[in-house]
């Protein structure tokens, strides 16, 4: 399968088509889903901001959001040169999430070798998570960019012996924590590796880690600087969402979510949708499985420097928010919520599992003969996804055709009876008995 990347030019060529398909699915993605409450908040926080004028304004912060500012300072870019619109405010999480996989493919392919690049740069390309996160104006499907970048960076950096690479690091580093908080769970181990790290500690002085981290703070500093002068409302926020040193599903619930679901018969509609999130959705159930499978392969096998870093990052980010427990999201103790904390994991996790996934065709012909078809399975589901995202988010039928019927319903609003009745037939071939979830839209959608 593998053998045709052998050709540089078939190669090259096969990795723009990649990455062009992946920008068109996430940019198909965009056109399609309206806006969610959060997208909205912050479109309210990016009209505040101004470049240029009379009323020149450049706010450090949200007391709305609860953000950090790098996400709305690109859409304010955006809708410079596009116009105030959807499109735009979307735009730039979708080209940065497509740049994450060029970066992807290049890292795993300096670190570890092409086929498990290939591997990993496939399944990113179509995970309805990535696809989910960087197809609307939200955090997550940015930071995984910056998780990505400080990796490549750090590799090449030490690749070269140079003790100057620490300073694109270091920026990069405080960039992302303009983007999202919870990147700070990569920090801890990146330094660990760079400074503590047998084969790298005499590479660097104590002096390098003060300015290493010196940057970090320089780059934060006007999001810490209007927390402070405003009475820390960010940090009183985050706190008051968390009970820390409490047992916590988020990192399980982002890789096993579906199964679990899946698991639970028992339970009623009403319980499962206060534990989930009908806005976001998990990682695909065989994904996630491939994820923490490769997380537990390595353990025992052999490993190069850079798996021991992935599974560092990995677990840490793991056992972190798993004693970091959500108060909201519904369910208390039992939640599959707010899985998204622990978007940290999911890199090291994809590429631990290609890697997993590669190793073990090449010790057995039966993997090598379904791996074709864990590819394509993942292509297909990335097709049903982009076209009926509410198919892909909570796995259970009744409450896959409400949402869908609820899609149709937000297509009739916009005046857009066409894609209703692709949503209606999609319910109708694959969800029979729930033909009839909302009464009221299938009227709508056959009325004159």
């Amino acid at each position: 399968m593998f053998n045709i990347f052998d050709n540089k030019k078939i190669k090259s060529l096969s990795l723009l088509v990649i990455i062009l398909i992946a920008f068109f699915l996430r940019l198909y993605a965009a056109f399609s889903i309206p806006h969610n409450p959060d997208e909205i908040e912050k479109i309210n926080f990016v009209k505040e901001i101004s470049f240029a004028g009379e009323k020149i304004n450049l706010p450090l912060g949200s007391k709305v959001t609860h953000n950090p500012l790098l996400l709305p300072y690109l859409m304010k870019i955006s809708f410079s040169l596009f116009g105030e619109n959807k499109i735009a405010a979307r735009l730039p999480v979708v080209i940065f999430g497509t740049l994450t996989l060029l970066i992807l493919y290049y890292l795993v392919k300096s670190c570890l070798d092409q086929k498990t690049a290939i591997v990993c740069l496939i399944l990113l390309t179509f995970s309805q998570y990535h696809i989910g996160w960087t197809r609307i104006a939200e955090d997550e499907g940015l930071l995984l960019f910056f998780v990505v970048l400080i990796l490549f960076l750090m590799q090449n950096g030490l690749h070269l012996r140079k003790r100057a690479f620490l300073i694109p690091i270091a920026l990069m580093m405080g960039l992302g924590l303009l983007v999202k908080g919870t990147i700070f769970t990569l920090l801890p181990m990146i330094v660990f590796y760079l400074f503590f790290y047998p084969k790298n500690k005499n590479l660097f002085s104590a002096g390098d880690l003060l300015v290493f981290l010196l940057i970090i703070v320089i780059i934060v500093s006007p999001s810490i600087y209007w927390n402070i002068k405003n009475n820390y409302p960010d940090y009183h926020s985050y706190l008051k969402k968390t009970d820390f040193l409490s047992f916590s599903l988020v990192p399980t619930s982002l890789f096993l979510g579906e199964i679990i679901i899946f698991g639970m018969h028992g339970f009623n509609d009403s319980f499962i949708h206060r534990i989930c999130s009908i806005e976001y959705p998990f990682l695909n159930w065989l994904m996630g499985l491939i994820c923490v499978a490769g997380s537990i392969f390595f353990l025992r096998e052999e490993r190069n420097d850079f798996i021991l870093l992935l599974l560092w990052i990995f677990y840490f980010n793991f056992i972190f928010f798993s004693f970091v427990r959500p108060k909201t999201g519904g369910g208390f103790y039992f939640h599959l919520d707010n899985f998204w904390w622990a978007a940290v994991s999911v890199i090291p996790g994809f590429i631990l599992g290609s890697a997993m996934l590669v190793e073990l065709s090449n010790r057995y012909k039966i993997i090598k003969f379904i791996l074709p078809f864990i590819l394509l399975y993942f292509i297909i589901n990335s097709i049903i996804f982009i076209n009926f995202p509410a198919n892909c988010f909570i796995p259970r039928d009744n409450i896959k055709a409400k949402e869908l019927f609820d899609t149709a319903g937000i297509y009739l609003k916009e005046g857009k009876k066409e894609k209703a009745l692709k949503v209606y037939g999609y319910i109708k071939r694959h969800y029979p008995k729930h033909i009839d979830a909302d009464i009221n839209i299938k009227n709508d959608i056959f009325s004159k």
